[in-house]
């Protein structure tokens, strides 16, 4: 049985003022907030100042009757739950006002108890539509949080100067930003396509396979590879890193796909390069100066007294190694 509203805020519009006198004193020792009013006039003006969660109308009223009320409140207030009460009860005017959209319908007169079992039922159903709003913001509010979470993730991907890569076990692209279309794919639409028909660098394709055979190990705890990715048209080199994506409600250990991100290091490799052939021309090219000098500073030294051990020591500490004088 769903919760009724509890110290709900009541509107009871009724000519006869024993009525509204015995539903405030009934309403009101029930814990509920209770306002009146004599006229339909009077009853629209204080639902619009202040929506209550019930109204209570009568139907037959000075200025305007109850039926002609509904539409308004319910255009003002969708959520708002109408109670019926007549004098003059028919069923053509209780199908009029269930069809107008009131909740129910009490003729009179009627017994307190009755009037409370109406009132706690529509306050029950009160109670179901104020929920029911509830969820609907909080779920309105998580797609809307999701969608921005969606845009910020989308964003960043497609603004990375490194190819990035989600491809599924039947080697199909399923995400493909926008570097890694250019580079790889000439601006192609990738996903769904097979990798294979979407690149002429049988390299990236191999190295796939490479990080989806590092996964079929279900011992393996590392769930990255680094793996250097050579272009043959232009000689580029890449370091490609690949992360299994699992399913953490699945026990089947394989991966549901792999992401891939391809780095450019080539700069990196032609600075490796570079110095590598830098330190080759230098080692080269004083290796005959400084030969000539070792073999004039043995001639030198070799010839000194030995009161200038000294002079002959500083000078092998700034070129060489000490080495041993030798014995006279």
């Amino acid at each position: 049985m769903p919760g009724a509203l509890k110290n709900a805020r009541i509107l009871v519009a009724d000519d006869e003022a024993s009525i509204r006198m015995g539903c405030e004193r009934i309403l009101c020792a029930a814990g509920h907030v209770v306002e009146t009013a004599e006229d339909g006039e009077i009853a629209l003006r204080k639902f619009k100042e202040n929506p209550p969660d019930l109204v209570i109308l009568d139907l037959m009223m000075p200025e305007r009757d109850g039926l002609s009320l509904i539409p308004e409140i319910k255009a003002f207030a969708p959520g708002t739950v109408i109670i019926m009460i007549t004098g003059y009860a028919s069923f053509e005017t209780a199908v009029q006002a269930i069809q107008l959209g009131a909740y129910d319908y009490v003729p009179k007169p009627f017994t307190p108890n009755e009037l409370k079992i109406v009132v706690q039922r529509a306050l029950e159903k009160r109670f179901l539509i104020l929920e029911t709003h509830k969820l609907q913001a909080e779920r309105e509010k998580s797609l809307r949080d999701l969608a921005l979470e969606q845009s910020r993730t989308r964003t960043i991907i497609n603004a990375m100067g490194d190819a990035l890569l989600v491809v599924n076990s039947a080697q199909e692209v399923v995400l493909a930003n926008p570097t890694a279309e250019n580079l790889l794919f000439g601006n192609t639409p990738a996903p769904g396509k097979p990798l294979s028909e979407l690149t002429s660098w049988h390299s990236v394709t191999e190295a796939v396979g490479k990080a989806w055979a590092s996964f079929s190990d279900p011992t393996v705890e590392t769930r990255a590879l680094a793996v250097e990715v050579t272009s043959p048209d232009n000689d580029r080199t890449f370091l490609m890193n690949a992360a299994g994506l699992f399913d953490a409600a699945d026990d089947d250990p394989r991966p549901q796909g792999v992401v891939l991100v391809l780095s450019d290091i080539s700069p990196m490799k032609d600075l490796e390069r570079t110095k590598s052939r830098f330190v080759s021309m230098v080692s080269h090219e004083l290796k005959a100066p400084i030969a000539a000098i070792e073999g004039y500073l043995d001639l030198i030294l070799g010839d000194l007294p030995a009161g200038q051990a000294n002079f002959q020591h500083k000078l092998e500490r700034c070129f060489f190694q000490p080495r041993a004088r030798p014995r006279e």
